[in-house]
C-alpha cells in the first residue's frame, strides 16, 4: 500500500485604478508552491512559481479599447520566457467584436512528471524528462444582442487557432488499453482551430434556451498542415419558477469523433513510438438517480460553549437550509 500526498501554498495580490478612466491599470503578483511526497513519487519532490504582471485599458474612444499585458514568470525546474498579450474590443451598438493575440507558457505539473497512477483500469506513468510547452494564441469573436420587452436573443461565434511547441500529451498503448505515459510533441507545432457559435433566448423571467455547436481541428502528425475536424453539440433549456423558487433544466450534449496519442513502449517502458488514432468518444451510457438530501430535515443543532467571538452564547447553531431533493439524469462521455 502506497499514500502520495499533494499541498500547494499559493498567494495572490493586485492592486489598480478606478475603472471607468481612459487608462486603466492592473499590476500584481501570484506565488504558488507545490510539494508532494510517496513511492509514486519516487521520494520528496516540489516546484515554485512566482509571476508578476502588469494590465493596461486604453479608451481612446469610448466604444474602443486596447488592453496590453506582460507578464514575467519565475519557475524553479524551468526557464520561462516574458510572455505578453493583446485584446482589442469595439462595441456599436448591439454588437461587440474582440481579437486577440496571447503567447503562453506551461510548466509541467507534479503529476506529469512523476506520479505512478494505478488502478484496476489504468496504469498512468508520469515523465521526468518532460520539458515545458510555450504557445501562440489567436481569437476573433462577434457577438450581436437584440432585446425587446421580454425577448432577448443572443448570437456568439468566435474563431481560434492555436500553435504549442512541445505540446504534453498523453500516449495510450497499443497493445495494453489504458496504459500511458506523458510526451512532448517534438517536431512539429501542435496546433488546433476551429469555431465556436452558441444562440441564447431568454424569455424574461421565466425561459432560457440555448444551443452551440464547435467544430475543432487537431494537427496530424502526417502532415504539418493536415487537420482531422471533430464537431460537438450541446443544447439546454431552463425554466424558472420565482413564484415556488424552483427551477428545472434539461440538458443535451453530442461529442464527436476526436484524435488522441497512441504509443509503443519497449521491455523499460520507453517511449519508442508515437502515433494517432481517432476515438468515439460518445457511449450509450445513461443514469437517472433521485434522492433526498438531510431526510431528518435538521436545520440546527445543540452546542456547548461559545464558538462565535462577537456574539452571545446560544444553545444551538445554523448547518443548513433543512431538507432538499434532487432527480438527475446523466450521459458520460468516456475518452480510450
Amino acid at each position: 500500500q502506497d499514500t502520495s500526498t499533494f499541498q500547494l501554498i499559493s498567494s495572490r495580490g493586485f492592486a489598480s485604478n478606478t475603472p471607468g478612466k481612459k487608462i486603466e491599470y492592473q499590476t500584481g503578483f501570484e506565488y504558488s508552491y507545490e510539494f508532494a511526497n510517496g513511492k509514486r513519487l519516487q521520494g520528496t519532490k516540489s516546484i515554485t512559481d512566482v509571476a508578476g504582471f502588469v494590465n493596461l485599458i486604453y479608451h481612446p474612444v469610448p466604444l474602443l479599447s486596447f488592453q496590453p499585458g506582460v507578464r514575467f514568470i519565475y519557475n524553479s525546474k524551468y526557464s520561462a520566457p516574458v510572455v505578453y498579450a493583446l485584446n482589442v474590443k469595439y462595441n456599436p451598438g448591439a454588437f461587440t467584436f474582440r481579437g486577440s493575440y496571447a503567447k503562453g507558457f506551461s510548466a509541467p505539473s507534479l503529476k506529469q512528471l512523476y506520479l505512478q497512477f494505478i488502478d484496476s483500469n489504468h496504469e498512468i506513468y508520469g515523465n521526468k524528462n518532460l520539458t515545458s510547452e510555450t504557445a501562440n494564441n489567436f481569437s476573433i469573436s462577434g457577438n450581436y444582442t437584440f432585446d425587446h420587452v421580454k425577448h432577448s436573443f443572443a448570437l456568439d461565434i468566435n474563431l481560434f487557432y492555436n500553435s504549442i511547441h512541445n505540446a504534453i500529451q498523453l500516449a495510450i498503448d497499443t497493445t495494453r488499453p489504458g496504459w500511458g505515459m506523458y510526451f512532448n510533441v517534438n517536431g512539429n507545432e501542435y496546433k488546433t482551430k476551429g469555431v465556436e457559435s452558441t444562440l441564447t433566448y431568454n424569455f424574461a423571467p421565466n425561459i432560457t434556451l440555448n444551443a452551440g455547436v464547435t467544430t475543432t481541428g487537431t494537427s496530424r502528425l502526417d502532415g504539418q498542415n493536415s487537420f482531422f475536424y471533430s464537431t460537438d453539440f450541446v443544447s439546454s433549456a431552463a425554466y424558472h419558477n420565482l413564484k415556488y423558487k424552483y427551477e428545472l433544466s434539461l440538458l443535451y450534449k453530442y461529442t464527436g469523433k476526436s484524435m488522441d496519442f497512441t504509443g509503443s513502449f519497449d521491455a523499460s517502458r520507453q517511449l519508442i513510438g508515437i502515433a494517432q488514432r481517432s476515438v468515439n468518444s460518445f457511449k450509450d451510457r445513461m443514469t437517472l438517480s433521485a434522492g433526498v438530501k438531510n431526510l431528518f430535515d435538521v436545520t440546527m443543532v445543540d452546542k456547548q460553549g461559545n464558538i462565535n467571538f462577537h456574539a452571545g452564547s446560544g444553545n444551538s447553531v445554523a448547518t443548513g437550509y433543512g431538507r432538499s431533493y434532487f432527480i438527475q439524469l446523466s450521459f458520460q462521455f468516456d475518452k480510450f
